[in-house]
């Protein structure tokens, strides 16, 4: 594991340094995203132990935000199928999440497109539960568009949507990333869908 470790801090190394030519990353001078900041706080986090290397190379800081579309349609598929129990997730999100992801249909208020969805379509979420923001945003790349033209605003792509859910939702990726190590942290919480969905 350790030679893990030691491999990937020099990925970082040319991750970070190659637009600037250096040859040692200065994380003090350096204008570090919070994305990055993320994930190299994991390099020194008791929670290393319990993640791959792989699962490190796998964050937000190097998803593209096409990644980031498929990000959210599997962590909404892996509530839904019950392979993440739905009430641990909440309560691990609510616990490490920032206030605004906490209080996510606040911070739509002054987002036409993105609350209108949220409002059509209320009763589907339970808004006591934070978890519930995983939903919304699976479902606003499928309606979206709709509510978009009677705001009076033009239709987007999938990619611009990611960017306008980043814009409403600061910290997103990271908070849902975070939690999502967090909760896979306690294994006895995964566990296979259920088998008689699959036998139909």
């Amino acid at each position: 594991m350790n030679d893990d470790i030691e491999e990937l801090k020099k990925l970082m190394d040319v991750i970070i340094n190659y637009p600037f030519g250096s040859d040692k990353p200065d994380y003090d001078c350096f204008n570090l995203s919070p994305e990055l900041r993320c994930f190299l706080h994991y390099l020194n986090s008791e929670f290393l132990e319990n993640v791959s290397p792989r699962c490190l190379l796998d964050s937000p800081f190097i998803w593209g935000d096409a990644d980031k579309y498929r990000f959210l349609i599997s962590l909404d598929y892996l509530l839904k199928s019950e392979v993440f129990k739905l009430e641990s997730f909440n309560d691990a999100l609510t616990t490490f999440a920032s206030t605004n992801l906490i209080h996510w249909v606040r911070a739509l208020y002054n987002k036409r497109v993105l609350y209108k969805v949220y409002y059509h379509s209320q009763m589907s979420y339970n808004v006591s539960r934070t978890a519930a923001v995983v939903r919304f945003c699976s479902n606003i790349f499928w309606h979206y568009n709709n509510y978009a033209i009677e705001c009076g605003e033009r239709k987007i792509g999938k990619i611009r949507i990611v960017r306008k859910l980043s814009e409403a939702l600061s910290n997103l990726f990271i908070d849902l990333f975070d939690c999502c190590i967090k909760y896979a942290c306690n294994l006895e919480d995964l566990h296979q869908p259920e088998m008689r969905e699959a036998l139909k």
